[in-house]
């Protein structure tokens, strides 16, 4: 049996013997792109306008809002990260290669990454090949170079000049895989920073900032918690980094860096970015999946939202405080924050709009998603449908 739902586009069914809201509507296609091969990983620019796929079979592919592939090429492994670097893409692959693109596709430098000496004493840290797991580049204005930061499965960072791709230092990141790397620019000290964690294949959820000259040891760790809840402090916690968050959480004031651990203990915890120091934790129940974080004009009006892998969405203000507990799905993969009352959710079925403390939208989703594009005219999900690439458009967003 039905009954007509309060939430727009959707209903209300009895699925075996239980209730539950579901989407009865799609969203529009602003574009669909053919597919040859399958999807290992995307990105976009940092206004949103163009995006980024590679693929299993090697390919990259750039496409521009209005679905037009601005250009290709083709490396010799599966493409496994890749980042835009103003209008130009360094990408990663399988192999362990690094490749530098210009605007218009063509190789301006490529480097391989080797395996570490210390494979053979560690080998259970080590990948069957220095896969690229992460890449991130930036302008560090105290060096006057760009540099480019690289995840390998050698339980290592690459750091390259970014106008040659000559390695200027193998740093071991302990341990396993460094997959989540961002670039960031640091008023603080006007240099370049690499923030480092490890999402799997590791002991510690430590997030870790490297800077020019790369040497040994971090500057700066995020480790430390005011309550650990069980997690110990010696970088060994049997966690890893599901997600962080750089910048500051109060409009106007110093940065701060917020990072999401999951593993033997899920915790969300607050840092000062220039010491480390904690300032607030948060113990998560559930698995936590995705991290967005909304500025705010004062501390109670800053949120930083946890969206649970069965469909619970947890908020909290820029003190740690408790505002929003709820249960809006059965499960939950992935989430954008788009202002702090307004939030877009979703599974492989369905995409959820969630405003000022209720689901009002739902729609249907006939592929996988791939993850939000913030455009300022077409924002929506980008999918994998039936062996091609579609922009799906959320209207009045």
């Amino acid at each position: 049996s039905s009954a007509t739902s309060d939430v727009a586009n959707a209903r209300t069914v009895d699925i075996q013997g239980s209730r539950r809201v579901e989407g009865t509507t799609t969203l529009p296609a602003r574009w669909a792109y053919d597919l040859p091969n399958g999807v290992l990983t995307w990105t976009q620019a940092e206004d949103s306008a163009v995006v980024a796929i590679g693929e299993e079979g090697g390919n990259v592919v750039v496409i521009d809002a209005d679905g037009h592939t601005k250009w290709s090429a083709q490396c010799d492994a599966p493409v496994t990260a890749m980042t835009f670097f103003g209008e130009e893409m360094i990408v990663g692959t399988r192999s362990g290669e690094v490749i530098r693109f210009d605007g218009d596709g063509r190789v301006r430098w490529h480097h391989t990454c080797q395996f570490r000496a210390e494979r053979p004493f560690w080998p259970w840290w080590f990948l069957q090949t220095p896969v690229i797991g992460a890449v991130a580049a930036g302008y560090d204005q105290t060096s006057c170079r760009e540099l480019v930061a690289v995840g390998t499965g050698s339980t290592s960072l690459n750091f390259l000049d970014g106008q040659t791709g000559i390695l200027l230092e193998d740093v071991l990141s302990a341990y396993g895989l460094p997959d989540r790397i961002q670039a960031y620019q640091s008023a603080r000290t006007n240099g370049l920073h690499f923030l480092v964690g490890h999402g799997w294949l590791t002991c510690g959820s430590t997030v870790r900032v490297w800077r020019h000259p790369f040497e040994a040891q971090a500057s700066v760790k995020y480790f430390q918690s005011i309550d650990p809840m069980g997690r110990t402090m010696d970088e060994w916690d049997t966690c890893g980094v599901r997600d962080f968050w750089i910048g500051p959480l109060v409009r106007g004031e110093p940065d701060g860096v917020i990072v999401l651990r999951h593993g033997a203990v899920n915790q969300i915890t607050a840092y000062e970015e220039a010491t480390g120091a904690p300032l607030w934790d948060v113990c998560l129940g559930g698995v936590p999946v995705a991290l967005s974080v909304v500025r705010g004009e004062s501390p109670d009006t800053a949120r930083c939202y946890v969206a649970e892998k069965f469909g619970w969405l947890s908020g909290y203000d820029g003190m740690g405080k408790p505002v929003t507990g709820i249960r809006v799905n059965r499960r939950l993969h992935g989430m954008h924050a788009e202002t702090a009352d307004c939030l877009a959710l979703w599974d492989n079925e369905e995409l959820l709009i969630y405003r000022e403390g209720q689901v009002t939208d739902r729609y249907r989703l006939d592929g996988m998603p791939l993850g939000w594009v913030p455009h300022p005219q077409f924002p929506g999900l980008l999918c994998v449908e039936q062996e091609q690439l579609v922009m799906k458009i959320v209207e009045d967003f």
